[in-house]
């Protein structure tokens, strides 16, 4: 008759390996310890914030706003420190002279 558990041993690590990612772990706790005694923040969580601002900055909001008159030779300029459009200038014309 053959053996029960044959499959059981291939689900293991061998030994050399766990210790390894044993040790690995527990030098990144380690260098995370001496991160915070430091006084210095965390990456991955500031990575995280960064790509949470990022998120938040390229979200598109829709606004429902009246037209604008109807206007030619205008320009329009982004807002330096606001995610707005400015038109500036421009002449009112209706299509007749």
């Amino acid at each position: 008759m053959g053996k029960k558990d044959k499959n059981k041993n291939k689900n293991k690590i061998s030994g050399s390996v766990k210790t390894a990612l044993k040790t690995e772990k527990k030098l990144n706790a380690k260098q995370k310890k001496e991160l915070t005694a430091l006084g210095e923040d965390d990456i991955e969580k500031v990575v995280a914030e960064i790509e949470k601002e990022e998120a938040r900055r390229q979200r598109v909001k829709e606004m429902i706003v009246n037209a604008p008159s109807r206007r030619v030779n205008f320009t329009l300029t982004a807002h330096p420190f606001k995610d707005e459009l400015i038109m500036l200038g421009g002449e009112f014309h209706d299509g007749r002279q």
